[in-house]
């Protein structure tokens, strides 16, 4: 497929995706992928816990990249987007100042907002994420290698931000916040986490998402993740409320028909997305690398 896109993604990208015979190879490691990378970064664990934090960290790397990352900006891009409030973004960036991933810029003018620059460290948390999301998207498109093999060359991961965080922004003005899957499991903290745990934690079957079911250990789950217990009982008991998660009689859980089919757009959706940042970044940084971008990116 041609990956040069611009805006939503086309008709015929998602199903091109999920008939791909190695997705769900590729939508497997992504999960494990992600629980990977948050495993490996605590401080990257408390920002993809949560969608609002993770979509800010972003944006703020987008914005450092495209004018300077200020919080009038960063609240200007949150509102825009309906997914934080004014007011949660100058937490988020308080948040990151917290955990050393930005820092005030010296010398700024006097009566200009202050200007923040991001850290080494958020530069390195942002790599081990793009880096796991990549190993899973080169099962499907090898030529992937041309970029997981410069991520730690200057510039690639900040252009690699810069393109998901114009991406994220399209994708979240076009989704629809107070469906059950976003309340429950998107914007739930650690919801996303939760269900990459039940589809790694289920033998693979070939299909995706498993059709088998899951084992409902909320101890297993919350000592995995580093919640608590109880959070995790309560994600399970509102999942099945709205029909997102049914029991079977052994006590296990099962993803229904109808949410595997969400799912199942999800992980497509996340596939195509860097993808489509992966070729983007290659094209942006062939100048840089001084040789030609590859034919199968354009």
């Amino acid at each position: 497929m041609h990956w040069q896109i611009s805006g939503e993604i086309p008709d015929g990208y998602l199903d091109a995706m999920t008939q791909h015979p190695l997705f769900s190879v590729a939508a497997r490691r992504l999960a494990a992928g992600m629980l990977a990378a948050a495993e490996s970064d605590r401080a990257l664990d408390s920002m993809v816990k949560d969608a609002g934090r993770f979509a800010a960290a972003t944006w703020a790397l987008q914005l450092h990249a495209t004018g300077g990352l200020t919080l009038p900006r960063l609240k200007r891009l949150c509102a825009a987007s309906g997914l934080l409030s004014p007011g949660r973004a100058r937490a988020v960036l308080l948040l990151l100042q917290y955990l050393g991933y930005v820092r005030p810029t010296q010398g700024r003018a006097r009566n200009e907002p202050a200007r923040y620059d991001p850290t080494p460290a958020l530069l390195q948390a942002y790599r081990i994420h793009v880096r796991h999301a990549l190993e899973a998207c080169r099962i499907l498109e090898p030529w992937v290698d041309i970029v997981l093999a410069r991520l730690d060359e200057p510039g690639v991961v900040e252009t690699f931000a810069k393109l998901q965080g114009e991406g994220l922004l399209i994708a979240v003005v076009a989704t629809d916040l107070n469906s059950p899957f976003i309340r429950i499991v998107g914007q739930r903290h650690g919801g996303m986490q939760i269900l990459h745990w039940i589809i790694q934690s289920v033998e693979d079957d070939g299909a995706f998402p498993p059709s088998r079911s899951a084992p409902a250990s909320a101890t297993a789950v919350a000592r995995r993740l580093r919640v608590s217990r109880a959070h995790v009982k309560r994600l399970f008991s509102d999942g099945m409320r709205e029909g997102l998660l049914s029991q079977a009689e052994d006590g296990s859980i099962l993803l229904p028909p109808a949410t595997r089919q969400v799912v199942e757009a999800v992980y497509a959706t996340r596939l195509i997305g860097f993808l489509v940042c992966a070729a983007k970044t290659a094209v942006e940084m062939q100048a840089a690398w001084q040789a030609p971008a590859s034919a199968a990116l354009v």
